[in-house]
């Protein structure tokens, strides 16, 4: 069965939810009404967005494969041509403002290219990484073993997914266990976890909600809801012991690796999966190229409103300032997908 088949309304709408909540954690929404609203606001609601956005690219992929279709080709090209011409703008801009700061060129273009390959050509770019590299793998497992080889990816993504959370400051267990504890001292641990830790778990999430799907359709949409609530609590309560035990930024940060994460990533792609709403159908295309737009401009536009209040000596705080950027980021973004041309399809 196709990707177009199986796709359903519900599953684009929250796209488009995502990359708005995503706006929020930039902005820091709340931050300036109060810190503890920040956090909840700004840190807890957004951690799902990129991982549901992993998932979603892992869950079609994988239902293509056990329908006998690899669209691994296709998707791959896709994501790269998104990637590469999102690289070209942010670093065109980025090349400006050094030549403007007399920067040094040759660490200037030494230090883009390997963000290119690991880190992301800008900071929320990240993603691209923690996509590409899990997909690759994906696609070399199947290769090399099909369906058995995805499930032996995907159980090791979870075993992987522990030892980071083991890792995390509330937790704090990785520490103690020999050759795991080096893990956490390493360089660029950050963009370690943000592949294997993150990238590959969340992708792999896909398998799991595919392996399981005799089962999900056999509950009703309201048992669904409740599953997903269930999980969702748990994930609050970790989130609550991580606030309540560690510094607000060390909580903010480390909850992106929470184990109950996990499951509740999962109930929610079933619980979308059992509220399809196809009576929304015709606006699913228009969320779905929205929320990519979305998530990859508006550090854009936060810069240049910035930029823009700094020279007049003026101050936006952080709830203005997410309201500004997500109607401009949907006003610019409508306008890009009606002109609809080659062009314009590689932004939206």
């Amino acid at each position: 069965m196709s990707e177009k088949k199986t796709r359903n309304s519900s599953i684009d709408i929250f796209r488009l939810c995502c990359a708005i909540m995503i706006i929020m954690g930039h902005t820091y929404f709340l931050k300036d009404i109060s810190p503890i609203a920040g956090f909840w606001a700004a840190r807890f609601l957004p951690r799902i967005c990129v991982p549901f956005f992993l998932c979603t690219t892992g869950y079609f992929y994988i239902h293509g494969l056990k329908n006998g279709k690899n669209t691994f080709v296709k998707q791959i090209k896709y994501i790269l041509k998104a990637y590469i011409a999102w690289t070209v703008i942010y670093y065109s801009l980025s090349l400006v403002l050094a030549i403007k700061n007399n920067e040094s060129m040759g660490n200037f273009f030494k230090e883009r290219f390997v963000n290119f390959f690991f880190e992301g050509s800008y900071y929320h770019l990240w993603y691209f990484p923690a996509l590409i590299y899990p997909f690759i793998l994906a696609a070399l497992c199947y290769k090399i073993g099909k369906m058995k080889g995805i499930k032996v990816l995907a159980y090791t993504s979870i075993i992987i997914y522990v030892i980071f959370f083991i890792g995390t400051d509330y937790i704090n267990l990785g520490q103690y266990i020999p050759l795991i504890n080096n893990l956490y001292k390493v360089n660029k641990y950050e963009v370690i976890r943000g592949i294997l830790g993150m990238g590959l778990p969340f992708f792999m999430m896909g398998y799991f909600v595919n392996v399981t799907e005799d089962w999900y359709k056999k509950i009703t949409p309201s048992q669904s809801t409740v599953l997903f609530l269930f999980w969702f609590g748990g994930y609050i309560i970790e989130t609550i012991c991580a606030f309540l035990t560690t510094p607000l930024d060390s909580a903010a940060e480390e909850i992106c690796v929470a184990i109950m994460l996990l499951p509740t990533l999962f109930f929610f792609f079933v619980f979308l999966l059992k509220h399809p709403y196809p009576q929304y159908g015709k606006y699913t295309g228009y969320c779905k190229r929205m929320s990519n737009y979305i998530y990859f401009v508006h550090p854009i536009f936060i810069a240049i409103i910035e930029l823009g209040a700094s020279i007049i000596g003026k101050h936006i705080s952080n709830t203005p300032l997410f309201f500004i950027i997500t109607i401009i980021s949907l006003i610019s973004g409508t306008i890009f997908y009606k002109l609809d041309n080659k062009y314009t399809r590689l932004l939206v």
